[in-house]
């Protein structure tokens, strides 16, 4: 029961009585039986992908309506695409739940935390500017400024992602 294999592009934690003790590399690898030691294999090549204002085809106004400077309202719709650096910050950090913990209710409480901190950075840099420089001139320079202030606020927190990608899908008044 101490045998696992660890993919190529994948990177495992290793946890003796649940604190990591070790990592090994891809290929055939063993550890000691539960209770004693626990593995947790994470992919850290996978780009993960998060939807802000839709999901799909369908759109999700409560997260995209945000107020401009000019006191005019906007609906932004916009991507962040994500992935883990460091198996063990990711694991650790973030998700406080050790029974939860590689499960689908974990992946989406992650996605949830990154999907807030996008979101409040958003709704910030969206208020320095009028709804006109949204729909124009300053829009890649807002899609610069929060792909950085994402990254800054979750080495921060020192989860272990990193962000690859931040794309405004979508600027539109309401």
């Amino acid at each position: 029961s101490g045998v696992y294999t660890v993919n190529p592009g994948h990177k495992d934690v290793i946890r003796t009585f649940g604190k990591e003790t070790a990592r090994t590399e891809p290929g055939l690898n063993y550890r000691y039986p539960w209770p004693f030691q626990r593995v947790d294999i994470v992919s850290v090549e996978q780009i993960r992908r998060i939807e802000v204002g839709f999901r799909g085809a369908q759109r999700v106004p409560g997260e995209a309506l945000m107020l401009t400077g000019d006191l005019s309202a906007a609906v932004v719709e916009w991507t962040v695409q994500w992935l883990v650096v460091d198996p063990a910050k990711f694991l650790f950090q973030i998700d406080n739940d050790p029974i939860a913990r590689g499960s689908t209710a974990s992946v989406s409480h992650i996605n949830a935390t990154i999907q807030a901190v996008a979101q409040s950075v958003m709704h910030r840099l969206v208020g320095d500017y009028s709804i006109d420089e949204m729909l124009t001139e300053k829009r890649d320079e807002v899609r610069l400024a929060a792909e950085r202030a994402v990254q800054a606020l979750l080495d921060k927190y020192d989860c272990g992602i990193q962000i690859t990608g931040l794309q405004m899908q979508r600027v539109t008044p309401p």
